[in-house]
């Protein structure tokens, strides 16, 4: 409950520099209740993304999935976040979603985790090699499992979404006053309690925006990684997937991964 508390004064604070129109908390205690399932024991590596994808409260509702393919216990409601297995995958949802595309981008960076380039299970989370949906989801639950054993984990900066389909972001100096808020009343809190060996902060602008609060917790343990969406040419997009699978494979102990 503690903890709860915590998140939710986090979530008011931030709340005031986004205005009108932010998600309920019950979508923000619903991201975190996917992601602290996937929490390994050990946080060994700490992927500090961005934010989750906007979810109304309409939107926040339980799927069929975890019922019939999910593991014992994973959360039921929808969230346009990586964690929950129905972003992305209409079916394991099993109601209609208007925007549910999914992030295939972050599905590859946790394969790469795991998996050198050119390792045939590389692509098998895409539909277009997967096309069976519960093969997929089977593939899925099992490397988020593994990544649980290894000790990686993805953390949000921002408690809140800060994108929505179709519509502009905010100013990158909202976005800024957000980041910095949650990482102040709840994240970095989060990051120091969990002591990872190594963080790896996705994007040059959640770095930018939180660089001395990381240097804090990290004393230079830390490095960044360009958002996928911004690597333009094959070889940036492939020496980023090679950077996640050495530093994985440098501070997380084995589990029979390339």
């Amino acid at each position: 409950m503690r903890r709860e508390r915590q998140l939710f004064q986090c979530y008011e604070k931030a709340r005031v520099h986004l205005g009108e129109g932010v998600e309920p908390f019950h979508v923000v205690k619903t991201g975190e209740a996917h992601r602290n399932f996937w929490k390994p024991k050990e946080v060994r590596v700490l992927l500090l993304a961005e934010s989750h994808v906007y979810t109304s409260a309409d939107e926040c509702l339980p799927m069929h999935g975890p019922t019939r393919y999910g593991p014992k216990g994973v959360p039921m409601d929808f969230i346009r976040l990586v964690y929950c297995l129905g972003y992305g995958e209409p079916s394991y949802v099993g109601w209609p979603t208007q925007h549910n595309p999914g992030t295939w981008q972050y599905w590859k960076i946790f394969s790469s985790c795991i998996h050198a380039i050119g390792d045939a299970q590389f692509g098998s989370i895409l539909k277009r090699n997967t096309p069976v949906d519960v093969d997929r989801f089977n593939i899925k639950i099992d490397l988020l499992s593994r990544l649980k054993k290894m000790g990686v984990w993805l953390v949000d900066s921002s408690v809140l979404a800060l994108y929505t389909p179709r519509i502009p972001k905010p100013s990158r100096q909202i976005r800024d006053r957000v980041l910095q808020t949650c990482w102040d009343e709840y994240i970095g809190r989060v990051v120091s309690t969990e002591r990872p060996r190594r963080i790896i902060v996705i994007g040059q602008e959640v770095a930018l925006a939180l660089q001395e609060r990381i240097s804090e917790v990290t004393k230079g343990e830390h490095i960044t990684i360009p958002q996928p969406q911004g690597l333009r040419s094959k070889d940036a997009i492939a020496h980023a997937y090679r950077k996640y699978h050495s530093e994985c494979r440098q501070h997380c102990r084995r589990t029979g991964a390339a």
